[in-house]
């Protein structure tokens, strides 16, 4: 919900007709409960933002021994995995978005990739952000010239729309977050071990805009539009 004092300016701009004192700001939050709806079909209200990400999703049953490195992170106390069908590669974190952005957003990343095929991403190695030194995310590292090309084009065409830029793309998989540092050793064994392991490869068919709620048990991820890419 947005701040008060933008429910402030809110209530005084909704109606001309009433144009009234606002005695406290209980009376502003349910004055913008009830006139929300109808406001926001006249387009005076913005639509609530919708916390949005760009992103390949991962299928980790077509990629071999990740599971195992799951397994074993998933045993150390104070690491919190991400739940296999939330696994994906992001291209591009864009935040709290307010809903009318979102045709120019999906309009530009279609140009961006109009004609692009499908393409195949290598999956190997384990490390860890910041570094190995300092664990604080666990990865497995994705690799594909292809998908740092389509990374690179639907970053261009997003900060067109005056985003401010990201940081470089570094294609990753993030598995897990470590929560509590004095299991950060553990976190090191694990990462050592599957340090230079394969894990196969699998075909990125499609780019997805997602929705992400967090919630006390974790992120839950919708999909707000899917792009095939061509075979």
């Amino acid at each position: 919900m947005y701040p008060l004092p933008h429910l402030v300016h809110f209530t005084i701009l909704a109606d001309p007709r009433e144009r009234r004192p606002v005695d406290d700001m209980m009376d502003v939050l349910v004055y913008y409960i009830k006139n929300e709806r109808s406001n926001n079909e006249k387009g005076i209200f913005p639509l609530m933002p919708v916390r949005a990400f760009i992103a390949i999703d991962v299928p980790i049953s077509r990629l071999k021994g990740v599971d195992e490195v799951l397994k074993a992170l998933s045993s150390i106390p104070g690491v919190k995995c991400v739940e296999t069908n939330n696994i994906h590669i992001t291209i591009r974190f864009l935040g709290d978005i307010p809903e009318g952005q979102f045709p120019a957003i999906e309009s530009s990343i279609s140009e961006a990739i109009k004609g692009i095929p499908d393409f195949i991403i290598k999956v190997s190695g384990v490390g860890a952000f910041p570094s190995e030194r300092d664990v604080r995310v666990i990865w497995i590292k994705a690799e594909s010239g292809e998908l740092e090309e389509v990374a690179k084009k639907i970053n261009t065409a997003i900060d067109s729309l005056g985003f401010k830029p990201d940081k470089p793309f570094t294609p990753h998989i993030t598995l897990a977050r470590l929560k509590m540092m004095q299991f950060e050793n553990a976190c090191r064994k694990v990462i050592h071990t599957y340090k230079t392991m394969e894990f196969g490869s699998f075909n990125a068919g499609g780019i997805k805009l997602k929705k992400s709620t967090l919630t006390s048990a974790g992120p839950v991820y919708e999909d707000l539009k899917i792009w095939n890419l061509s075979s």
